[in-house]
């Protein structure tokens, strides 16, 4: 029996030099769409991609089995949350957190959750129960919560982004995303990233009465991220000469602007 485990990272030369390069991609939205769901299963078990986000209260039962099952196999696996404020129910029912859904337990979209979030709209103790639900229920489900992160990037603001670090101190969730070590490489990405730190700063200026941004904007930590449904088709990873970058993508959704990465997953 072979018990070398499986790489956490893909390898390849890069062109023009002699350096081996370290490429780590990750998916998110696992939940999303069950044909998705079924390619990041194979690319997992291939071992093509290391991690994986998983969409808490958009998946089924079977699908997570699917992926508990595969990570029993393949303990190197790591699942982490992809945080979902802003589409379809929630886990934890209206009932619980009327300031987060509307009358049909229905998460508001995005645009909507961050004018509540301006307004002062949204209780705090909603979302702690909201995103610990979610924990649990991926808990429950037989996976180890490694990390979190988010859907749409809702804990780029705040309060989501102080309430995400008290509950993930809580659980003893070590890793988070953060945005102060998210790169940018073409023009449209890094338009992307001012936007979404403008609306940051603002959110904390609200919420904390005083300048700065959210504690998801830390710089610490060794690794970095570059999102590939922000990056124009300008961006090349093979040019790539970060040795530490984790490649956000979404493989097989439409949501990926430059899917230069593919090469790399066949």
């Amino acid at each position: 029996m072979n018990l070398t485990p499986p790489p956490r990272w893909r390898e390849y030369i890069s062109p023009g030099t002699v350096e081996v390069i370290m490429i780590t991609i990750h998916s998110d939205d696992y939940g999303y769409k069950m044909y998705s769901d079924k390619k990041i299963i194979r690319l997992l078990r291939l071992g093509k991609i290391k991690s994986v986000s998983v969409l808490m209260n958009m998946t089924s039962r079977p699908r997570l089995k699917t992926l508990a099952e595969l990570v029993r196999q393949k303990p190197h696996i790591r699942v982490g949350l992809h945080l979902n404020l802003v589409e379809g129910k929630s886990c934890e029912g209206k009932k619980y957190i009327p300031s987060l859904v509307d009358n049909r337990g229905n998460f508001y979209p995005l645009n909507k959750l961050v004018s509540k979030l301006m307004l002062r709209a949204v209780d705090a103790f909603h979302l702690e129960r909201e995103i610990r639900c979610q924990i649990r229920f991926l808990k429950a489900a037989g996976l180890k919560v490694s990390f979190i992160d988010s859907h749409q990037h809702v804990h780029a603001l705040s309060p989501v982004a102080e309430v995400v670090m008290k509950v993930a101190s809580e659980e003893r969730i070590a890793q988070i995303r953060l945005y102060g070590k998210v790169k940018t490489y073409t023009l449209i990405a890094k338009a992307k990233l001012i936007f979404l730190k403008a609306v940051a700063y603002v959110s904390f200026r609200i919420y904390g009465k005083k300048t700065g941004l959210p504690v998801s904007w830390e710089k610490r930590g060794e690794e970095s991220y570059t999102f590939m449904s922000w990056e124009g088709n300008g961006f090349d990873v093979s040019k790539v000469r970060d040795k530490s970058l984790v490649f956000v993508t979404h493989p097989y959704l439409p949501f990926d602007t430059n899917k230069s990465y593919m090469w790399l997953i066949f």
